[in-house]
């Protein structure tokens, strides 16, 4: 059953747990279906449908499954481990039977090999050899092709960073209502729109009202009328919300995260390809230090950056500037961050509805400046050219005043 179940949470979340290996599955035809998954993912960069599946296995069917992918993992490497010991036992018990005591002297040490063998063939490995495919890789060095992440919606933000990478702490600074949490909300809502399963969780607003957000920058209405119950709707909003239902990813908001743990519990519920955690700064860090915030925020930067390797997917995180435009509360959100951003706006660019994202710093891309066309009121965040960005401020215009939160 065990079996079964993984491979319909693989079908579901439409990723391979890493390190799976068909000697885990006994069924002679569950282990030819994930050797057909792993075959397909290897050919085409992704998990097949069920319908693919079935097609070629037409007796194939799917099983309850509501557990996350590592619980059916752990539970089939436990389930084979028991067996596997149990079948140790057994040829012990048959050698010292056929053999007896003193022909059986050899018996402990190759008990002691058999369960070794146990726990490596049933255990996931997660490690990296050095030493594997280096020729392939040198090809994969001059081939021109670029891994790329998950997407931002942005052309040219992809084109400096490659978008979002597994394990990458990404974060993104800014005053206080500058709009941080919207262009979150904008990254977000692409990222869904291409496939992906993402986890928002906001710690200064509800669930609700990041919904709001997400339906303004989606269906193109006015934050406003959303708010006064005064929107016009349109056929073309209407049909977008049929299509909202069928999108293959997923968008689950939560405004209760206000800790490390309890993101985890969220990920393993729902296995996001990438988690928006908006306003970091009121995280509580996991040693509950009543220090200074800047050591609490070091710890909870570094519990980020860990937690993002650990589960290889991409956090984006948003913090504050302070007064001086440096990163608010810690310096360690600019140590940890692969990628480090910033808006910045100056009078005259918000008069333009305009607004200046920089990539300040990045570990494997390029840093630079991207102007945004920024009509909030108008429910649109879009790239510039650089013959229609507001050109006329300097870095000394841009202002960082307004109250700390």
């Amino acid at each position: 059953m065990t079996e079964k179940q993984l491979i319909t949470k693989i079908l579901d979340v439409g990723r391979l747990p890493e390190g799976l290996k068909t000697s885990w599955f006994k069924s002679k035809n569950d282990k030819a279906v994930v050797q057909f998954i792993q075959n397909h993912y290897t050919t085409y960069g992704q998990v097949p449908s069920v319908e693919t599946v079935k097609a070629t296995f037409p007796k194939f069917s799917t099983v309850s499954a509501p557990e996350p992918t590592e619980f059916y993992v752990d539970r089939l490497q436990t389930e084979l481990k028991y067996a596997g010991v149990i079948d140790t036992l057994e040829a012990a018990k048959q050698t010292l039977e056929t053999l007896g005591v003193e022909g059986a002297k050899s018996l402990p040490t190759a008990m002691m090999e058999s369960l070794k063998q146990l726990t490596f063939e049933y255990t996931q490995i997660k490690a990296l050899d050095i030493k594997e495919n280096p020729e392939e890789r040198l090809e994969d060095y001059s081939s021109g092709k670029i891994e790329y992440g998950i997407t931002s919606g942005l052309l040219m933000l992809d084109g400096k960073t490659s978008g979002w990478k597994k394990g990458q702490l990404i974060v993104l600074t800014g005053r206080p209502k500058r709009g941080k949490t919207w262009l979150m909300v904008k990254w977000a809502m692409e990222a869904f729109r291409a496939g992906k399963r993402v986890l928002f969780a906001s710690l200064e607003m509800t669930r609700e009202e990041i919904r709001s957000r997400f339906d303004a920058l989606y269906f193109g209405i006015s934050p406003t009328a959303i708010e006064n119950k005064t929107a016009v709707i349109t056929k073309p909003m209407r049909d977008k919300a049929i299509s909202l239902q069928k999108f293959k990813g997923a968008f689950t908001a939560v405004d209760d995260a206000y800790d490390i743990t309890t993101i985890q519990t969220y990920v393993q519920q729902f296995e996001p390809d990438v988690v928006f955690i908006d306003a970091v700064y009121l995280m509580k860090d996991g040693a509950n230090l009543k220090d200074a915030d800047w050591r609490k925020m070091a710890e909870v930067s570094r519990n980020l950056k860990a937690f993002a390797k650990i589960v290889r997917t991409p956090v984006v995180i948003s913090s504050q500037l302070n007064r001086q435009g440096d990163v608010a509360f810690s310096d360690a959100f600019r140590q940890d961050a692969d990628v480090l951003m910033s808006l910045k706006q100056t009078e005259e660019m918000r008069v333009a509805n305009q607004i200046l994202l920089t990539v300040d710093d990045i570990r494997n891309g390029v840093p630079g400046d991207i102007y945004l066309h920024w009509d909030i009121g108008g429910a649109d965040i879009s790239e510039l050219t650089e013959a229609q960005a507001w050109d006329g401020a300097a870095v000394s215009d841009f202002s960082f005043e307004g109250e700390d939160d």
